[in-house]
């Protein structure tokens, strides 16, 4: 073992001797396992550091170390001479035979030697007490290893199960039980048949433009069974099931994409902002909120959605970068469902993936299979910890597909092939989880017919009811741009007028 490292595993154990609860001793193996340090090394501290009175063993069988004195009376100077001391035993001449042994001696009698009083009286004034405090503050939680795992730099991405439904991950524990994955894949089927029933009224002309959620719907599911009620929610604008967890109804959802403002209230649910259709501006919302809350001292989290298109706004670097610095406890999540309308992200970045952005702005990033629900639950769930513990903000990149299109105005057999959503296709979120339940037979095939049933009943009730809702005034369209409406506006508000007279048959 090198110089340094002594010391380095010296404070190691130290912290782990030093923070056991009123003085219990600590094993060996205990050492071993919460501080990383093989049994060989660990022996070549201990030893000095109970030779030195730093810490003393205590025999029998609740044996194990404990601290000598306070951790406060104990200074880092001390633990330095106590590990690192043992090199003087060589300041005898070598034999042909220890050569080796001595040249490195000697080098290290080189660096005591050179070891002034600054260096000592410094680390004098460094108690283990303090360590330890230092210690207790870094991120020592799963998040953590996950992004070091994950790092984007090597464009790995985060996965639990595969497109067959099989878990291919077992090393992260699961941060959904049973009962939960079986919701999830309820509600995930809820979102999607509500989709497609409102693409349906739209081509009836029942509803204006519509942006389907279809093939998106692990992500914003898991955000909305991960966010606390007094978390906030910042969305864009295709993010359905996240909205309806938080409160709001289905009845809004038609009024919103029905032209009807009231619909942005989304009644009934706390701490959630309208649909952001101006690309990424929400994300200085976000950035905003998340400022308030380190400022009235919150400990909540903001969860804020961009599609992959709107990293390549200059909102996005502003948002990111000052929630960076003002180290605010906002969740950036990335849908990447491949296509800004109809640009790839191919044709918007150079980078190898978007959640590498992040190393710009000083944050944690990580790219999580979007289709995997299992894996996307577990992230935001480990990243919400993160947030709401001080840590500053997270980037995550949701790999994703549309399987739709951009709105029920656009056509995206323009610009990709059958091909490509045939291979997609197989990633589609709600199989793949059906396909987990149904193997760990938590679900039954035939279940879902007569569940599929119900949900289309319920939703065209409901739809049938928002029909009858009253009609949005004209007045409220156009009277609160401005306190005083210029002309050209008030020409608008006349034009249509007679435009809507002339659709109703009036005069």
């Amino acid at each position: 073992m090198n110089f340094t490292k002594r010391t380095e595993y010296a404070l190691k154990a130290l912290i782990e001797i030093g923070t056991s609860e009123k003085d219990v001793p600590v094993k060996r193996e205990t050492i071993a396992n919460n501080q990383n340090i093989s049994s060989q090394f660990l022996e070549q501290v201990l030893i000095p550091l109970t030779k030195s009175k730093i810490i003393k063993s205590v025999r029998g069988p609740g044996g194990g170390f404990i601290l000598n004195k306070k951790a406060k009376d104990i200074n880092t100077w001390q633990v330095f001479e106590a590990v690192e001391s043992t090199t003087k035993l060589y300041e005898n001449k070598s034999t042909d035979s220890d050569k080796d042994d001595s040249s490195t001696t000697q080098q290290i009698q080189s660096v005591w030697d050179s070891i002034d009083d600054n260096l000592k009286q410094t680390m004098s004034g460094i108690s283990l007490a303090d360590v330890i405090e230092q210690d207790s503050k870094k991120d020592k939680s799963e998040f953590s290893s996950l992004l070091s795992v994950y790092n984007p730099q090597n464009n790995g991405i985060f996965q639990i199960i595969d497109d067959d439904g099989k878990v291919i991950n077992k090393e992260w524990s699961l941060t959904e039980n049973n009962k939960g994955l079986v919701e999830a894949y309820k509600f995930m089927q809820y979102v999607r048949t509500a989709d497609e029933m409102c693409m349906s009224y739209q081509r009836q002309g029942r509803l204006y433009t519509f942006p389907p959620n279809l093939g998106q719907e692990a992500i914003s599911t898991a955000a909305g069974n991960v966010v606390q009620e007094d978390d906030w929610l910042v969305p864009a604008y295709r993010e359905v099931a996240a909205w309806l967890l938080k409160g709001a109804k289905i009845s809004d959802i038609f009024l919103l994409w029905g032209g009807n403002e009231e619909g942005y209230l989304f009644s009934g649910a706390k701490n959630i902002l309208p649909v952001s259709v101006p690309i990424a501006s929400q994300l200085l919302h976000a950035t905003g909120i998340g400022f308030a809350l380190n400022y009235q001292k919150k400990k909540n989290a903001v969860f804020v959605f961009v599609g992959d298109g709107g990293t390549s706004t200059g909102d996005f670097h502003e948002a990111l970068n000052f929630a960076s610095v003002w180290n605010v406890p906002v969740v950036f999540i990335i849908q990447n469902n491949q296509y800004a309308i109809s640009v790839p992200v191919s044709k918007q970045t150079a980078s190898k993936n978007l959640a590498i952005k992040s190393a710009a702005y000083g944050m944690p990033g990580i790219r999580v299979d979007g289709n995997d629900y299992l894996a996307m639950h577990k992230i935001l769930t480990e990243a919400r910890s993160r947030v709401t513990s001080g840590n500053g903000p997270v980037l995550i990149e949701a790999v994703t597909y549309r399987k739709g299109a951009h709105t029920t105005s656009d056509d995206p057999t323009l610009y990709r092939t059958d091909q490509e959503e045939e291979t997609w296709a197989v990633k589609d979120p709600i199989k793949r989880l059906r396909t987990y339940l149904i193997r760990k037979k938590l679900w039954k095939a035939e279940d879902d017919k007569k569940m599929l049933e119900g949900y289309q009943k319920e939703i065209d009730a409901q739809f049938l009811e928002y029909e009858k809702s009253p009609e949005y005034k004209l007045d409220d369209v156009f009277d609160h741009m401005y306190a005083q409406a210029p002309e050209d506006l008030k020409n608008q508000k006349i034009e249509y007028q007679k435009y809507l007279n002339w659709a109703r048959g009036t005069k």
